[in-house]
Protein backbone atom coordinates (compact mmCIF):
# COMPACT_ATOMS: atom_id res chain seq x y z
CA UNK A 1 0.00 0.00 0.00
CA UNK A 2 2.86 2.36 0.67
CA UNK A 3 3.54 2.51 -3.07
CA UNK A 4 0.03 3.98 -3.42
CA UNK A 5 0.95 6.52 -0.81
CA UNK A 6 4.24 7.55 -2.41
CA UNK A 7 3.36 11.23 -2.14
CA UNK A 8 2.65 10.83 1.58
CA UNK A 9 5.91 8.97 2.08
CA UNK A 10 7.92 11.64 0.27
CA UNK A 11 6.12 14.32 2.27
CA UNK A 12 7.06 12.55 5.50
CA UNK A 13 10.74 12.30 4.65
CA UNK A 14 11.00 15.79 3.11
CA UNK A 15 13.66 17.77 4.95
CA UNK A 16 12.99 21.26 6.27
CA UNK A 17 15.14 23.38 8.60
CA UNK A 18 12.78 23.07 11.57
CA UNK A 19 12.56 19.26 11.54
CA UNK A 20 16.08 18.27 10.44
CA UNK A 21 16.84 16.89 13.94
CA UNK A 22 13.61 14.90 14.03
CA UNK A 23 14.37 13.37 10.63
CA UNK A 24 17.35 11.50 12.03
CA UNK A 25 14.96 9.55 14.25
CA UNK A 26 12.10 9.04 11.76
CA UNK A 27 11.89 6.18 9.32
CA UNK A 28 10.62 6.26 5.77
CA UNK A 29 8.46 3.73 3.94
CA UNK A 30 11.46 1.88 2.51
CA UNK A 31 13.09 1.26 5.90
CA UNK A 32 9.73 0.59 7.57
CA UNK A 33 9.05 -2.26 5.12
CA UNK A 34 12.02 -4.07 6.69
CA UNK A 35 10.36 -4.03 10.13
CA UNK A 36 9.37 -7.67 10.81
CA UNK A 37 5.62 -8.27 10.39
CA UNK A 38 5.74 -10.75 13.31
CA UNK A 39 7.23 -8.05 15.59
CA UNK A 40 4.63 -5.51 14.44
CA UNK A 41 1.81 -7.94 15.25
CA UNK A 42 3.34 -8.58 18.68
CA UNK A 43 3.57 -4.82 19.23
CA UNK A 44 -0.14 -4.66 18.35
CA UNK A 45 -0.89 -7.37 20.94
CA UNK A 46 -1.22 -10.36 18.58
CA UNK A 47 0.95 -13.44 19.06
CA UNK A 48 1.43 -16.46 16.79
CA UNK A 49 -0.67 -19.59 17.27
CA UNK A 50 2.00 -21.61 15.50
CA UNK A 51 5.41 -20.76 14.16
CA UNK A 52 8.23 -22.29 12.12
CA UNK A 53 11.44 -20.82 10.72
CA UNK A 54 9.63 -19.91 7.49
CA UNK A 55 6.19 -18.75 8.66
CA UNK A 56 3.91 -17.82 11.55
CA UNK A 57 0.12 -18.19 11.85
CA UNK A 58 -2.00 -15.70 13.79
CA UNK A 59 -5.65 -15.22 14.60
CA UNK A 60 -6.73 -12.43 12.29
CA UNK A 61 -6.65 -8.97 13.90
CA UNK A 62 -9.49 -7.96 11.56
CA UNK A 63 -12.22 -10.21 12.99
CA UNK A 64 -13.05 -12.71 15.69
CA UNK A 65 -12.01 -16.27 14.86
CA UNK A 66 -10.96 -19.49 16.55
CA UNK A 67 -8.57 -20.87 13.90
CA UNK A 68 -5.54 -18.90 12.73
CA UNK A 69 -6.00 -17.65 9.18
CA UNK A 70 -3.40 -14.88 8.98
CA UNK A 71 -0.16 -16.29 7.57
CA UNK A 72 3.10 -14.36 7.83
CA UNK A 73 5.97 -15.31 5.55
CA UNK A 74 9.11 -14.54 7.54
CA UNK A 75 11.30 -14.89 4.46
CA UNK A 76 9.27 -12.40 2.38
CA UNK A 77 8.16 -10.30 5.40
CA UNK A 78 4.61 -10.30 4.01
CA UNK A 79 1.23 -11.36 5.40
CA UNK A 80 -1.87 -12.93 3.87
CA UNK A 81 -5.29 -13.15 5.52
CA UNK A 82 -6.90 -16.30 4.12
CA UNK A 83 -10.32 -15.35 5.52
CA UNK A 84 -10.46 -11.99 3.75
CA UNK A 85 -8.22 -12.78 0.78
CA UNK A 86 -6.02 -9.73 1.38
CA UNK A 87 -2.26 -9.39 1.70
CA UNK A 88 0.36 -6.75 2.21
CA UNK A 89 3.49 -5.50 3.90
CA UNK A 90 4.00 -4.30 7.46
CA UNK A 91 2.84 -0.75 6.69
CA UNK A 92 -0.41 -2.03 5.14
CA UNK A 93 -1.00 -4.16 8.22
CA UNK A 94 -0.52 -1.34 10.73
CA UNK A 95 -2.72 1.01 8.66
CA UNK A 96 -5.52 -1.56 8.55
CA UNK A 97 -5.33 -2.64 12.22
CA UNK A 98 -5.04 0.86 13.67
CA UNK A 99 -7.16 2.56 10.99
CA UNK A 100 -4.50 5.22 10.63
CA UNK A 101 -2.52 7.19 8.05
CA UNK A 102 0.84 6.22 6.56
CA UNK A 103 2.50 8.88 8.72
CA UNK A 104 0.93 7.44 11.88
CA UNK A 105 1.87 3.89 10.85
CA UNK A 106 5.48 4.95 10.35
CA UNK A 107 5.47 6.67 13.76
CA UNK A 108 4.08 3.49 15.33
CA UNK A 109 6.76 1.34 13.70
CA UNK A 110 9.40 3.88 14.69
CA UNK A 111 8.18 3.56 18.30
CA UNK A 112 7.50 7.27 18.51
CA UNK A 113 4.21 7.37 20.44
CA UNK A 114 4.21 11.15 20.85
CA UNK A 115 3.59 11.64 17.15
CA UNK A 116 0.87 8.98 16.91
CA UNK A 117 -2.73 10.08 17.13
CA UNK A 118 -5.92 8.16 16.51
CA UNK A 119 -8.24 9.42 13.83
CA UNK A 120 -11.53 10.85 15.03
CA UNK A 121 -14.08 8.05 14.90
CA UNK A 122 -17.51 8.78 13.50
CA UNK A 123 -20.15 8.85 16.24
CA UNK A 124 -22.92 6.39 15.43
CA UNK A 125 -26.15 6.66 17.42
CA UNK A 126 -26.98 3.50 19.34
CA UNK A 127 -29.72 1.42 17.79
CA UNK A 128 -30.70 -1.96 19.12
CA UNK A 129 -29.41 -4.63 16.77
CA UNK A 130 -32.19 -7.02 15.76
CA UNK A 131 -29.56 -9.79 15.62
CA UNK A 132 -28.36 -9.15 19.16
CA UNK A 133 -28.25 -12.05 21.58
CA UNK A 134 -30.46 -11.60 24.64
CA UNK A 135 -29.74 -13.81 27.65
CA UNK A 136 -33.08 -14.95 29.06
CA UNK A 137 -32.00 -17.21 31.92
CA UNK A 138 -28.90 -18.85 33.40
CA UNK A 139 -29.21 -21.93 35.59
CA UNK A 140 -27.42 -25.07 36.69
CA UNK A 141 -26.76 -27.45 33.76
CA UNK A 142 -29.74 -29.83 33.59
CA UNK A 143 -30.61 -30.38 29.95
CA UNK A 144 -29.88 -33.97 28.83
CA UNK A 145 -28.25 -32.86 25.56
CA UNK A 146 -25.78 -30.64 27.43
CA UNK A 147 -25.04 -33.35 30.00
CA UNK A 148 -24.42 -35.80 27.13
CA UNK A 149 -22.09 -33.27 25.46
CA UNK A 150 -20.10 -32.82 28.68
CA UNK A 151 -19.82 -36.62 28.99
CA UNK A 152 -18.48 -36.86 25.42
CA UNK A 153 -15.80 -34.31 26.38
CA UNK A 154 -15.03 -36.25 29.62
CA UNK A 155 -16.04 -33.27 31.78
CA UNK A 156 -17.77 -34.24 35.04
CA UNK A 157 -21.10 -32.47 35.53
CA UNK A 158 -20.10 -31.29 39.02
CA UNK A 159 -16.98 -29.58 37.61
CA UNK A 160 -18.93 -28.05 34.71
CA UNK A 161 -21.51 -26.62 37.14
CA UNK A 162 -18.71 -25.00 39.17
CA UNK A 163 -17.43 -23.00 36.19
CA UNK A 164 -20.36 -22.71 33.78
CA UNK A 165 -24.15 -22.46 33.49
CA UNK A 166 -26.91 -23.60 31.20
CA UNK A 167 -27.84 -20.39 29.40
CA UNK A 168 -31.12 -19.79 27.62
CA UNK A 169 -30.92 -16.97 25.07
CA UNK A 170 -32.92 -15.39 22.27
CA UNK A 171 -31.42 -14.76 18.86
CA UNK A 172 -33.36 -13.52 15.86
CA UNK A 173 -36.63 -14.23 17.67
CA UNK A 174 -35.78 -17.87 18.48
CA UNK A 175 -34.96 -19.38 21.86
CA UNK A 176 -31.76 -21.45 22.26
CA UNK A 177 -29.73 -22.98 25.06
CA UNK A 178 -26.01 -23.56 25.50
CA UNK A 179 -23.27 -23.90 28.09
CA UNK A 180 -21.99 -20.46 29.03
CA UNK A 181 -19.22 -18.98 31.13
CA UNK A 182 -19.97 -15.99 33.33
CA UNK A 183 -17.85 -12.90 32.75
CA UNK A 184 -16.65 -10.45 35.40
CA UNK A 185 -19.55 -8.09 34.65
CA UNK A 186 -22.10 -10.79 35.43
CA UNK A 187 -22.99 -11.49 31.77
Amino acid sequence: MCSRFTEDCHHIIKKSPKNILQMKRKINCETARNFPVVKALEKLGHFPNSETEQEAWFLSPFRSETQASLKVSKRKNRWYDHGLGIRGNVIDLVIMVLNCTVKEALAFLNDNPTSFSFQQQQQIPFEEDPHMIEVVKAQEIKHPALIQYLGSRKIPLAIANLYSKQVWYKYNGSLFFAIGLENIKGG
